[in-house]
């Protein structure tokens, strides 16, 4: 039988991702406040933004099967092209804030399902997780 390979198999990748992901939405959170500013249209941002989106999305919709994979980084793609809207297009105030809550919330949902992975892989013991 074949083993389902992905990314969040490991603990050690589970735990960074998690801490990546907690930090983000935290930070997200205490940010949903402040006004949304008019799109800033570095390339360099740009860039990363993009490269980002497409590193998630292949994750989580191309090459891992595991379920959490697609869960986490399925979140955490949608949160990077959220973001990347507010990036590249001028926005009203209310509709910023609709964009920022939802952003917000698709990083705890990451953050959640890593969280709940980790347990989970915790939980199981050692052997019979295949590396």
């Amino acid at each position: 039988m074949e083993s389902v390979r992905g990314l969040l198999q490991h603990r050690t990748a589970v735990a960074v991702v998690l801490f990546i992901f907690l930090v983000v939405s935290v930070q997200s959170w205490l940010g949903i406040m402040k006004p949304v500013v008019s799109p800033r249209h570095n390339p360099v941002e740009l860039f990363g933004l993009v490269f980002s989106i497409v590193l998630t999305g292949a994750i989580a919709y191309g090459s891992s099967r595991l379920v959490w994979d697609r869960v986490v980084f399925g979140s955490a793609n949608a949160a990077l092209i959220l973001a990347a809207v507010t990036a590249i297009f001028s926005v009203a105030p209310p509709t910023g804030l609709v964009i920022q809550a939802a952003k917000s919330l698709l990083w705890t949902v990451a953050a959640v399902a890593s969280l709940v992975c980790l347990i989970r892989g915790l939980s199981t013991p050692r052997s019979t997780v295949s590396h």
